[in-house]
């Protein structure tokens, strides 16, 4: 592992010797790449493209993300800008931990499945820039090995795997059980994954599929949400719903913000912009934003 970090410090010199004229680009793709960027992108596709590809898409991004964070912890390996001197720091970083890289891991999960799932031309096209792009740009800023794209790009094949095969029948399994054994197991999965590891990434993703989960439970037993296929609708539908999501994020980071134990309000805080996403704003667009003729891209 030492020789390939040795090894790998050239190739990532010769690509820094591009900056900073091609630091906007790739700051640009690595953006593509973060966790905020996913999160914006998974209400759009669960209230206004396809409500069922939407959902196992957070679910199994949720699970993919706390996979990264655990791996990271495993096995421990250093960035390389802190490996190395002649490393340049392009972009700051959560973790000083660099290998499996989780920006290359939620890439290839997301856009593989979405090509997959849609099966659009321009679709595959974007998916392979991003491919190409996300994980380069991580190489570029300094802030991984190839090593680390190598992993990410595994876990990121493991994970879309398991959403193609497993999940289906996952879901096969709870569609015959009751609404209460659904609940219990859509808080209880959350709660073991976050006491066997606690981090603050762990904690926070955690909740918010716990959030989700029980507000897709609930969607289905009351609401019977379906996406419109009016364009007009869904903006709308998108707009007001991302609005009442930085309300519920930002209005309880506010007021806990001096709360002790902080991870227990962070814990309420993410559950409930869970919920809002899966059912909060499922029964608004239900209530007062209604759709015409149900359909999926």
């Amino acid at each position: 592992m030492i020789t390939h970090f040795e090894q790998s410090i050239p190739f990532i010199t010769w690509l820094q010797q591009f900056s900073p004229t091609l630091d906007p680009v790739f700051l640009f793709f690595t953006r593509l790449g973060d966790e905020q960027f996913f999160l914006i992108l998974l209400p759009l596709v669960f209230w206004c493209l396809n409500r069922q590809t939407g959902a196992k898409l957070a679910i199994m991004l949720f699970l993919s993300v706390y996979l990264n964070a655990v791996s990271k912890n495993i096995m421990d390996q250093p960035r390389p800008f802190l490996y190395s001197d002649l490393v340049k720091q392009l972009r700051e970083v959560v973790s000083d931990r660099g290998f499996p890289s989780g920006h290359t891991q939620q890439t290839v999960f997301i856009w593989g499945y979405l090509s997959l799932q849609f099966k659009r031309t321009w679709l595959w096209i974007i998916s392979g820039v991003m491919l190409i792009f996300v994980p380069l740009s991580r190489v570029y800023l300094g802030v991984h090995f190839p090593i680390d794209l190598l992993g990410g790009l595994v876990l990121g094949l493991l994970v879309l795997f398991s959403a193609l095969w497993l999940a289906p029948k996952v879901e096969k399994w709870l569609s015959n059980k009751e609404i209460v054994p659904k609940i219990l197991i859509a808080v209880l999965l959350p709660c073991m994954l976050m006491l066997l590891f606690h981090d603050k990434t762990s904690i926070t993703i955690m909740s918010t599929l716990a959030g989700f989960s029980v507000g897709l439970i609930l969607e289905r037993q009351w609401i019977q949400f379906e996406v419109s296929n009016n364009w007009r609708i869904n903006t709308m539908r998108y707009i007001t719903g991302m609005i009442g999501l930085v309300i519920i994020w930002l209005g309880l980071r506010i007021t806990f913000e001096s709360f002790e134990p902080s991870w227990l309000f962070r814990i309420i805080r993410y559950i409930m912009c869970g919920f809002w996403v899966g059912y909060g704003a499922p029964w608004l667009f239900d209530r007062h934003i209604k759709h015409k003729n149900p359909s999926a891209i």
